[in-house]
């Protein structure tokens, strides 16, 4: 983030951490820099994995829309977001559904 009175000079130089975090659906080319950011966080668990992407939508049949925050190239975050639909509640996107931890 760039402060209203900065200089051309300042503007010039962004350094990594200051640059803005841009969100996107992950796609399959991701899974290594996923399954590394969730790896190497002390806040994540197995199910934060890429592979359970697979369960969900192989095994139980729900589309996945897996999203990554990245600040240039660096991954700063990952949100597993599974569609899951139901006669009973309707359509409703959920952060890992059916796992307790």
């Amino acid at each position: 983030m760039v402060s209203v009175g900065a200089t051309a000079e300042r503007l010039a130089v962004v350094e990594p951490h200051e640059r803005a975090v841009e969100c996107s659906l992950a796609s399959a080319s991701d899974r290594p820099a996923w399954d590394a950011f969730v790896r190497a966080s002390a806040d994540a668990t197995g199910y934060h994995l890429w592979a359970w992407q697979e369960v969900f939508q192989a095994g139980l049949g729900h589309r996945c829309h897996y999203l990554l925050a990245r600040r240039g190239t660096v991954v700063t975050g990952v949100l597993p977001l599974v569609e899951v639909r139901s006669a009973l509640f309707g359509r409703a996107l959920s952060s890992l559904p059916y796992v307790n931890y």
